[in-house]
């Protein structure tokens, strides 16, 4: 009887293995491209940068918005979210969702997902530009702790 149980125990381990097994950097592009992420984080971006660039001097704005792009944009943070990805899920759980994104159902979801995205960021740039607005973040110029006053 210990035997049996010792091998159901060693099977159930290595099957747990297996299906928890982590992807590779490629195939958490392959996701990326199918959750379209990029149009979401391009669309978060975009609407921040319009929220923001209402407090940068016109001559800066340009600079700015470059600075958006080479911090937060898809190419600064594609690997980085990748390797995000690869934390998270298990190589069949990314399989899924990549057969899941190529079937009409799935194409549904993710034009759906992109017009969320695009509608969030908008919401979230707005509640940011309101609370810029509130003056709740104290500028460097007006720092008051007592290092400024040393």
């Amino acid at each position: 009887m210990k035997a049996v149980i010792t091998f159901l125990a060693l099977i159930t381990i290595a099957f747990g293995t297996l299906a928890a097994e982590k992807p590779d950097k490629q195939l958490a592009m392959e996701y990326l491209e199918a959750s379209q992420l990029e149009q979401a984080i391009n669309a978060s971006i975009d609407a921040y940068s319009r929220e923001l660039l209402t407090r940068v001097p016109p001559e800066s704005r340009a600079r700015f918005e470059g600075v958006m792009q080479e911090t937060m944009g898809w190419d600064a943070t594609k690997s980085q979210i990748a390797d995000l990805v690869v934390s998270m899920y298990t190589k069949d759980e990314l399989k899924a969702y990549i057969a899941f994104s190529k079937t009409k159902l799935g194409r549904s979801f993710n034009e759906k997902t992109a017009t969320f995205s695009d509608k969030m960021s908008a919401l979230l740039a707005t509640n940011i530009q309101r609370l810029l607005e509130r003056n709740i973040v104290p500028s460097a110029s007006s720092d008051t702790s007592p290092r400024s006053a040393q």
